[in-house]
């Protein structure tokens, strides 16, 4: 495969959803990547966790909204 057309692995950031290129020194030595937007340290099992997070904070909200509605 020709190197200028393979995709280039990315993650988002955490904070400020900016686009992060992955390199095999981080997959390999899970080296933090620097957020060029908001200068955050970023890990893969950061960006991995924070899905996670924020999924269980979307849902605690939600069921939080509809116990508020339902009184």
């Amino acid at each position: 495969m020709n190197p200028g057309t393979h995709p280039i692995p990315t993650i988002r950031c955490p904070d400020c959803n900016l686009p992060l290129q992955v390199t095999v020194e981080h997959l390999q030595e899970n080296r933090p990547i620097v957020c060029g937007g908001c200068g955050r340290l970023v890990t893969l099992r950061d960006a991995d966790g924070s899905v996670e997070d924020r999924l269980k904070e979307f849902r605690a909200a939600a069921e939080d909204l509809d116990r508020r509605t339902k009184r």
